[in-house]
């Protein structure tokens, strides 16, 4: 079935997830100033990116961010285009499941019949006018028929930090973009499995990016998260009083969008982008956005390399000095240094966690 692209979507919404802690990037992603608010890829913070990307296609009063109460001076500061009736404040993280339950009742109730997109508001994705055109694609897609919608990327290399959406055979073309059923959601592989998918072919890298009516999301809420849209039912009726937000929202399961709904939603469907994106989960995945010199090394900030290869420096005020170093990440920040190797900086995240257990060290949190 080939669909043709609205020109405009009025009840268009964008959800911008907001809440994350950003614990691989630590010590530069702190509780108090996580990794969406920095400026680890380009010259505006992450958020402020996604903002900007999405503001192409929705006005400020479409936009929708969810984070934690605790950030709300954050997100005033770097989207304050965004009406603050649309930013809904977590009283403590509960995962992605009642954060899109939240969003998708206040929209339909706001706006019958409303399609959502759900973003991160920490990826990084270039050029902007190619993801703007294909999400208004999605939004068509969703909206011509009635199903959930995901942007899957075509995956380059067997990457074991992403999970993987299975595609069945092309089901028909929007604008010149393909679509599928997603047969099943899969977890982040290990090395065999991923090398496989990329070998096979009909895999793509689950970009996390949902499209769908709010109406749709929340029968699927209601029939596999009952407990969660129960709560959030009990917070929009209060009109999202405070008191009621305190009372309920922590009580909420939590569970991911992914694992919650997602994977047991029937008739998924899925599009391949062709956009270049990264969800910039590790201090590892710069390398894939920092120019590297002539011996693979990469840096921001003050650096000075001899003998090394394949390292990167990230030097907020001192200058770092590496010699025969070969695959190490060397992150220096006023208080804190954090030095480790390349292969292993998906463990960065367990810095954290270490730091809360450990008492005396919870200020570098």
């Amino acid at each position: 079935m080939n669909i043709s692209e609205s020109t405009s979507i009025n009840n268009l919404y964008i959800v911008i997830m907001a809440g994350g802690k950003g614990t691989r990037f630590w010590p530069e992603s702190r509780s108090h100033y996580p990794k969406q608010f920095l400026k680890i890829v380009g010259e505006d913070s992450m958020i402020r990116q996604t903002y900007r990307r999405v503001a192409g296609i929705v006005a400020p009063d479409h936009i929708f961010v969810v984070t934690g109460d605790n950030l709300i001076s954050l997100i005033r500061e770097h989207t304050p285009e965004i009406p603050e009736e649309n930013i809904l404040l977590e009283p403590v993280g509960r995962n992605t499941a009642p954060c899109v339950a939240w969003a998708s009742s206040i929209i339909e109730m706001r706006d019958p019949g409303a399609v959502l997109a759900i973003l991160a508001s920490d990826h990084a994705i270039e050029p902007t006018d190619a993801f703007q055109a294909q999400m208004t694609a999605a939004a068509s897609l969703a909206l011509t028929t009635g199903k959930i919608v995901t942007l899957g990327i075509p995956p380059d290399r067997p990457e074991t930090g992403y999970g993987y959406l299975q595609m069945g055979q092309m089901l028909g073309e929007i604008d010149d973009l393909s679509y599928s059923e997603v047969l099943r959601f899969i977890e982040k592989p290990d090395r065999l499995s991923a090398e496989r998918y990329l070998q096979e072919g009909g895999y793509l890298w689950n970009s996390g990016m949902f499209v769908f009516s709010a109406a749709r999301m929340l029968q699927e809420i209601e029939s596999h998260q009952p407990e969660i849209l129960e709560g959030i039912v009990e917070i929009v009726e209060s009109g999202n009083d405070r008191r009621i937000v305190q009372k309920v929202f922590p009580d909420l399961p939590s569970v991911s969008i992914d694992v919650g709904v997602m994977e047991r939603t029937r008739g998924i469907l899925g599009m391949p982008v062709n956009f270049d994106w990264s969800d910039v989960g590790s201090w590892q995945s710069l390398y894939e956005h920092i120019p590297a010199d002539d011996n693979g090394n990469y840096h921001a900030g003050q650096c000075l390399f001899h003998g090394c290869k394949r390292v990167l420096g990230w030097s907020r005020d001192r200058l770092i000095v590496g010699i025969g170093l070969e695959d190490i990440i060397i992150v220096e920040t006023p208080d804190a240094l954090l030095v480790c190797r390349r292969d292993l900086a998906q463990q960065v995240g367990e810095i954290p966690k270490m730091l809360e257990r450990s008492g005396q060290w919870k200020r570098y949190i």
